[in-house]
């Protein structure tokens, strides 16, 4: 127990040794007011109130609550309510990106009006994600590439643009940036995102952020094949890349955990390791 112990019990136990008249040569008074005292102390402390207080039960549909508070919370799509684009405005535009003013009517009634500044990509707002996986070693190839908005060195995925009058689908922009970046090819490849689609249609995307336009294809490829440097597809003149190979699945969690991934490379790795999971190469 902490804090200060109540004396009411101790009184009790002065007086019993009291009446008792213990002697240093009574051995059966010492007996009889030593079980005395273990009796009130047994007492004293089981009537002490807890330092907290009692601890409540946990409410119904609470964590914990048991089978009665268990059920999911529907993960319904349905908007609470709809809003209307009222325009788009270029504030810049750069090589890359463009900064847009979206104005939007959030409600009718009441009225609620918004702007927001949305960050927009020159080349369509579609990108893919590719994490490379060797089943034979259990390995992952990342690269490291300089960040101009952080200003470091930071590790990632192979990332870059799907532009649909230059790739016949997402996962042939995939296929063109591993080769790119990586220096891979060939493999096989597994959409990272679930959901409904026809065979010959694009899997899902996610949005890349609340303030951007760019959507992304997460893909998986599987065990692919180095490409001579000499005859690889080239990369962009401003990407600094340097290629890393052999990342294991330790090392990959602890890049995410400590920040060391970008958050798209981070939930493309996190995706990846889970079907990796499921189909058995991991």
């Amino acid at each position: 127990h902490e804090g200060p112990m109540p004396m009411t019990g101790f009184k009790g136990v002065s007086g019993t040794l009291s009446r008792c008249r213990l002697s240093m040569g009574s051995t059966a008074h010492l007996a009889k007011a030593m079980g005395v005292l273990a009796m009130l102390v047994h007492a004293s402390v089981a009537s002490m109130p807890s330092r907290g207080g009692p601890v409540p039960s946990p409410p119904t549909g609470a964590p914990g609550a048991g089978a009665a508070g268990s059920s999911p919370v529907p993960l319904s799509d349905t908007p609470p309510h709809p809003v209307a684009l009222q325009g788009d405005t270029v504030l810049w535009k750069g090589t890359w990106r463009t900064v847009i003013r979206r104005d939007v009517l959030l409600r009718e009634t009441p009225r609620m009006e918004a702007s927001f500044d949305v960050i927009g990509s020159n080349h369509g707002d579609y990108s893919v994600l590719v994490f490379a996986w060797d089943s034979t070693t259990h390995t992952a190839t990342l690269i490291q590439e300089y960040h101009p908005g952080p200003r470091e060195w930071q590790w990632g995925v192979v990332a870059g643009g799907f532009e649909p009058h230059k790739h016949g689908s997402s996962c042939h922009a995939a296929q063109c940036e591993l080769e790119e970046e990586a220096r891979l090819v060939g493999g096989r490849w597994i959409p990272l995102l679930r959901g409904p689609h026809e065979p010959d249609s694009e899997p899902p995307v996610v949005a890349h952020d609340k303030y951007s336009t760019n959507r992304f294809f997460p893909w998986l490829a599987v065990d692919c094949e180095e490409v001579e440097e000499s005859v690889a597809r080239p990369r962009d003149a401003e990407e600094s890349i340097v290629v890393r190979r052999g990342v294991t699945e330790a090392q990959l969690r602890e890049l995410v955990s400590s920040g060391r991934l970008n958050v798209p490379s981070s939930y493309t790795v996190l995706l990846a390791l889970d079907r990796l999971r499921e189909i058995g190469a991991l």
